[in-house]
């Protein structure tokens, strides 16, 4: 039997009393959405500052949160009250769940992280020494309002909000390493760090560096504005992946497959010698391979059905082909992409801000990566372009040019420009005739998490 556990915050919206306790897992304790989607008793650093829960259903009038300035969506840094929509978007505090119940609200953000390391202490405990188990950690640590234990105030170098919360950070998963290096668990556990993604340029400060990958044409000939978070450039979607498994894993080794977080699922399972339904089609690859150090990864067609018909004349650059009766994505053997075969042959990246949301205006193909989209969200000082869809992409090649500065010309990459939008096509053509489900951001009032309605922002005491 499999124990699973899940640690923390995530976001789908509210339509139903089951969205957290009945997504699958056997336990869950965390935070069940953003910590800036209601209010907190110590919220932290924000940009614009999060308002504090009133204590009497009264919100307070003062401007300035622990000695900083509010700080509003328009760039404004003027002394302006911001609206408790800013972060609170139920009037209510955040909720800390254990299982199906709300043990504090609202949650004390400065002890999650020691509360989470308990609870995995706790888990592992309840273990067998051969019983296999899952956890997942979505972390709350980098999302704003950034809040840490007193522990770490001012401990690293840079001396700042978002260098010291992430070193608790750091430290919470080294207290993951050392509770499974105690029990003798380390090198039979594979581990597996990600993030969901890049920094978050509106928040200044309160963000990290996206390395090289600036989106330095929208900085420039694109009039500016954000080129991370919410957005498809590099800087919004490329993520760091660290993956541990002592014995299986070379250490210290790197891969420039392509890959995505939408590997996870097929890989874990393939790992643990579990066939996924053969029903559906899916998105990710099993890429147990480039984890262990090969050559090659294992097409996610292996552990779907047989593959369906394929027109190898279609696309035969890929290890998806598209057949010419359906649209769908199957497998073929050949490959014009040798240097980047490992992982996917090409992504889709959905907009996630600029431009209609969930939207597939940006291909990536082996080294190559096309926008359809320009435009901006807001980045630190406030400056936002508008929106427009290109009827030819501007294309990088990511190898030579990983800032995204400077397009190619587009009749000497011809094949690449047709290639790309085959994809675009067969994907319209997957999704138009497959089932689909679009994520429901919606939430009911009437089942917005509260532990006691009769006090000013459900406000209830820990047990």
């Amino acid at each position: 039997m499999l124990h699973s556990r899940r640690l923390n915050s995530a976001y789908l919206g509210f339509t139903c009393l089951c969205v957290l306790p009945c997504a699958g897992f056997g336990f869950y304790y965390g935070i069940p959405y953003s910590n800036d989607m209601g209010c907190t008793d110590f919220p932290g650093f924000n940009r614009p500052m999060c308002l504090p829960c009133p204590k009497n259903g009264r919100w307070p009038v003062s401007s300035s949160v622990h000695g900083r300035h509010c700080r509003n969506t328009s760039g404004d840094t003027s002394m302006t009250l911001p609206s408790p929509v800013d972060c609170d978007r139920w009037n209510n505090a955040v909720p800390l769940y254990s299982g199906h119940d709300i043990v504090e609200q609202p949650v004390d953000l400065r002890q999650l992280a020691e509360r989470y390391a308990s609870s995995f202490t706790t888990f592992l405990d309840g273990l067998n020494g051969t019983q296999p188990f899952f956890l997942y950690v979505a972390f709350a640590h980098m999302h704003v309002p950034q809040q840490h234990g007193s522990a770490f105030a001012n401990s690293s170098l840079k001396g700042s909000v978002f260098a010291d919360t992430l070193r608790e950070l750091d430290h919470l998963v080294g207290t993951i390493i050392d509770e499974l290096a105690d029990r003798g668990l380390v090198e039979d556990t594979l581990v597996w760090f990600t993030g969901d993604n890049g920094p978050w340029d509106r928040k200044c400060n309160l963000t990290g560096s996206p390395g090289p990958f600036v989106g330095q044409w929208q900085r420039s000939a694109g009039g500016g504005g954000a080129t991370m978070k919410q957005t498809t450039w590099e800087g919004g979607h490329r993520e760091a992946t660290i993956a541990s498994w002592p014995g299986h894993i070379q250490a210290g080794g790197v891969s420039n497959a392509l890959t995505s977080t939408l590997d996870i699922m097929p890989t874990l399972l393939a790992l643990a010698g579990v066939h996924l339904p053969r029903d559906r089609q899916y998105d990710g690859l099993d890429i147990s391979t480039v984890l262990l150090g090969n050559d090659t990864t294992t097409a996610a067609s292996a552990i779907q059905p047989a593959p369906r018909h394929v027109d190898p004349a279609r696309l035969t650059f890929a290890r998806y082909a598209v057949s010419s009766t359906t649209g769908s994505l199957s497998e073929t053997t050949a490959s014009a992409l040798p240097s980047f075969s490992q992982g996917h042959p090409f992504l889709f990246h959905p907009n996630s801000g600029v431009g209609k949301h969930g939207a597939l205006q940006t291909v990536r193909l082996g080294q190559y990566k096309a926008h359809y989209v320009q435009g901006s969200t807001l980045d630190c000082v406030g400056v936002e372009r508008p929106v427009s869809v290109l009827d030819e992409p501007l294309l990088f090649d990511l190898v030579s040019d990983p800032a995204e500065g400077h397009p190619l010309d587009l009749p000497s990459h011809g094949s690449i420009v047709h290639m790309v939008k085959q994809l675009l096509d067969a994907i319209a053509r997957n999704i138009s005739t497959d089932l689909t489900s679009v994520a429901d951001y919606r939430h009911d009032p009437s089942v917005v998490p509260c532990c006691n309605s009769q006090n000013p922002v459900c406000r209830c005491s820990a047990v």
